[in-house]
């Protein structure tokens, strides 16, 4: 357990490799994969390199971590940081969610989701 969870998930991703997939556009297909893929490599590693935030587990355009940081606003600081750092990577976007609990985590991306993305809801 720890005190709190955040959640990273890119935006629009998968629709648009479909979208190139679906138009003959494999090679930009493969393009936007493996950028995505890359960034999110620099991102784990940076993630293992901060003694306060643990990787948990990490999917193609996901990544959960935990945190025993008890302070909100430097975990807020922390995530806006690591969307940052992917959208300066990938020039693409991240939305995420901070929760005392991984369902509070899921609500919250969620919630940053269909409120626009690219954004952070603690």
């Amino acid at each position: 357990m720890y005190e709190f969870y955040i959640r990273f998930d890119a935006d629009n991703i998968g629709n648009k490799i479909e979208h190139n997939l679906l138009t003959g556009k494999i090679n930009k297909a493969q393009e936007i994969h493996d950028t995505i893929q890359s960034s999110m490599l620099n991102l784990r590693e940076i993630i293992k390199s901060h003694e306060d935030y643990v990787l948990l587990m990490s999917g193609c355009d996901d990544i959960l971590i935990g945190t025993n940081c008890k302070n909100i606003l430097e975990i807020e600081k922390y995530a806006n940081f690591i969307r940052l750092t992917f959208q300066n990577l990938s020039n693409e976007t991240l939305s995420t969610g901070i929760g005392k609990s991984i369902i509070d985590c899921l609500v919250n991306l969620r919630i940053a989701k269909i409120s626009g993305k690219n954004i952070v809801v603690k």
